[in-house]
């Protein structure tokens, strides 16, 4: 199977999120150096915001390309992430710098589809997915956080870039008598964004709620029914929710 080239995605996002990571991570030095460091194991769980599908199918059988616009209000998304993040405390906050490991699983199927002008009903009802699975690198400010035992509260504000494999299922027939038959093919992703955070701790604990603004892109070929090809461009853009459980060490 050949693998898709890089999609295009905002200079300008890219440019942004990787230059306040990286200036959270000279800065953790100074910071670190005076007023002390901790480290926090994280995991959480989210809904990041849906993909808008764009279908590209080639070659079916010799016939012409032709592309869909996938339709529907399901189409709903689960994430999974472990992170590891170092901290820099003191009066007026600090740095937080770390990786994290994310697995996502999106439901996609359609209600419908639009070509060209014309919208047609999905008369095929099962269930077509994509998932993901990848790192990203954070970047950011805390405030509030302590190495103080007892209960205490913080809020951060993480930058974001990051990226990985991604796989999606679609749905084709060789002609209209023949019956559908499901095809899986794999790309890749890359996402930016921001998530802001707030945060309870106990002890060495913290729980919290975050809410994260994603701008994403994957490109992923399937081979199809017929001898043909099927090119998904799946595109995020827009806010998450989460919560998180961690632990100071």
């Amino acid at each position: 199977m050949m693998m898709p080239q890089a999609y295009p995605l905002p200079r300008a996002g890219w440019f942004a999120a990787a230059c306040c990571t990286a200036v959270a991570c000279s800065a953790s030095g100074a910071w670190g150096a005076e007023d002390g460091n901790l480290s926090q194991l994280r995991l959480g769980v989210s809904g990041p915001p849906p993909p808008s599908v764009e279908e590209k199918v080639s070659g079916v059988n010799g016939g012409v390309d032709t592309t869909y616009t996938w339709q529907g209000s399901d189409h709903t998304a689960i994430q999974v992430s472990l992170e590891y993040l170092r901290v820099s405390t003191g009066a007026w906050g600090g740095p937080v710098y770390g990786l994290a490991a994310t697995a996502t699983r999106y439901n996609l199927t359609p209600t419908g589809y639009t070509v060209g002008n014309t919208t047609f009903q999905n008369d095929d009802p099962s269930h077509l997915g994509s998932s993901s699975i990848g790192g990203q690198l954070l970047g950011g400010w805390q405030f509030g956080a302590t190495r103080e035992s007892g209960t205490s509260a913080f809020a951060e504000i993480l930058p974001f870039v990051g990226g990985g494999l991604a796989w999606a299922q679609t749905r084709n027939r060789a002609n209209p008598s023949s019956p559908y038959e499901t095809n899986r093919g794999r790309g890749w992703y890359g996402e930016y964004g921001f998530r802001l955070g707030a945060f309870i701790a106990e002890r060495s604990w913290f729980a919290g709620v975050t809410s994260a603004y994603t701008v994403g892109n994957a490109l992923v070929r399937i081979d199809t029914v017929g001898g043909g090809t099927s090119e998904l461009r799946l595109e995020r853009r827009g806010w998450g929710w989460g919560v998180v459980l961690g632990h100071n060490f």
